[in-house]
Formats: structure tokens, sequence, C-alpha cells
């Protein structure tokens, strides 16, 4: 038994606090404290002598400039300003232009630009889902969205 130093009640040896007035009856033993801030200096020392181990005069290596090349799209940008039938119909004849027949678009999605690339999502009926690369000279590259994994998992869904 263990007794408060406020309110001197008797304590059992397991309590944390008083159950009289709340008092803690576990504190930091002075060497606790001593081995805590002992280590506190030593990960600062430790911390300071690496800082003053790393370079200071490193030279910085810049690459060479590469050629930029267009990010943007414009002709398949436009796209999206058509109205519904005439976006479809230019789809249609983009994909039956890349060897892919589609008279009928049922849905199109533009999923995004990137490298000057343009990316749909077209839907034709009889043929299903197509991932639609558009280049700026209006050619064409297409993917069934059910032949490959990555282009199922990224098939109507913006970058």
């Amino acid at each position: 038994m263990k007794s408060c130093p406020k309110c001197k009640v008797s304590c059992t040896d397991d309590a944390t606090s008083c159950p009289a007035c709340g008092q803690m009856l576990t504190m930091v033993s002075f060497k606790s404290l001593l081995m805590i801030v002992g280590a506190g200096m030593l990960l600062a020392a430790s911390v300071n002598s690496l800082i003053a181990s790393l370079p200071r005069d490193e030279k910085i290596v810049v690459a060479p400039p590469v050629k930029p090349f267009p990010t943007r799209n414009a002709f398949a940008e436009s796209l999206p300003m058509l109205a519904g039938a005439a976006r479809a119909t230019m789809l249609g004849k983009l994909m039956t232009k890349s060897g892919q027949p589609c008279d009928d678009v049922k849905r199109s999605f533009y999923v995004g630009s990137r490298d000057g690339l343009a990316y749909w999502n077209v839907r034709c009926a009889g043929s299903g889902d197509w991932m639609v690369q558009v280049r700026n000279d209006a050619s064409v590259t297409r993917v069934a969205c059910d032949e490959h994994p990555q282009i199922k998992a990224r098939c109507w869904k913006p970058l």
C-alpha cells in the first residue's frame, strides 16, 4: 500500500491516481528524466555532425535542353465544342478511317490531352467501347477497352 502525498489516503500499489482527490501517484523519477535529457542531447549532437558532414560546394549538373513538343491538340480539343450529333458523326468517321467501321456512335467521352495527343472514349453500336488516340493531323489509333487491362481501367475516366 502507498499513500497519497496530497490527502494521505491509503491507495493500492497498482493505483496511478488517488481515489479520493485524484492526485497522480506515479511521477517520472529524476533518474528517468536525466536519461531522457541525455538521450535528447546525444541525438542533437548526432544530427548536428551529420549535417556538418554533408557536402556544401557540390556542382549542380544541368541537363541539356530538350526540343519542345506541342502539348495541345487543337483538332481533338475542338470536338467537345461540336453539337452531340455532329461530334458523333466526326468520331464515327475517325473510327472508320482507322479501320473500325462505326456508323452509330452511342456515347462519347473526352478523356483529355497529354503530350500533343487527345484521348476519347467512343461506344460504337455493335463493336463496343474504344479508347481512341487522336493526333493533331486527325490520324487515329484505337484500342478496344476490353482488349487490354490497363486500357479497360482507363476507359470512361478523365486523365
